[in-house]
């Protein structure tokens, strides 16, 4: 057991190291303590998918209070809350809005979306993980497109 985590703490350091600023928030002290390390990856990786879908879906959107940002949280969130439930999800989540760097109708944006990302992921439909994915993808597509999430910008 001793060797997973030293093996998974040299992952987590390696992730810190290519994360950006934004992305260094989410892999913060709490994410070190062995028994989170686990749950931190996913968070990281999942995080990393909701971005990447985010830049594809909504080019003209500003990852920062707009529309695209907002999108991000919702199917960062749902994402979180199919792989390992609301609780987790929403612990992690709110972590990561408290580790700073956000402005206070930022961080009340995001935390807004990550709460309709959990509820999108709960209801998420599919016989498995990634139809489930594909399901909470689409929820948070048609929400942001219609003007359902919280935006600033």
């Amino acid at each position: 057991m001793r060797s997973f985590s030293l093996l998974a703490s040299l992952v987590l350091a390696a992730s810190l190291v290519a994360a950006s600023p934004l992305e260094k928030r989410q892999l913060n002290s709490w994410c070190i303590i062995p028994t989170n390390i686990a749950a931190c990856l996913a968070a990281y990786s999942h995080a990393n998918v909701a971005r990447i879908s985010a830049i594809e879906n909504f080019p003209q959107s500003t990852l920062i209070g707009g529309i695209g940002d907002a999108y991000r949280h919702c199917y960062w969130s749902a994402r979180m809350t199919i792989d390992f439930g609301a609780t987790k999800a929403n612990q992690i989540g709110d972590r990561y809005e408290d580790e700073g760097g956000n402005e206070p109708e930022d961080k009340a944006m995001d935390l807004a979306n990550n709460a309709v990302g959990r509820s999108v992921g709960l209801g998420a439909t599919g016989a498995d993980k990634e139809a489930k994915y594909s399901s909470a993808d689409a929820t948070c597509t048609q929400m942001a497109n219609n003007n359902l999430l919280t935006t600033i910008r």
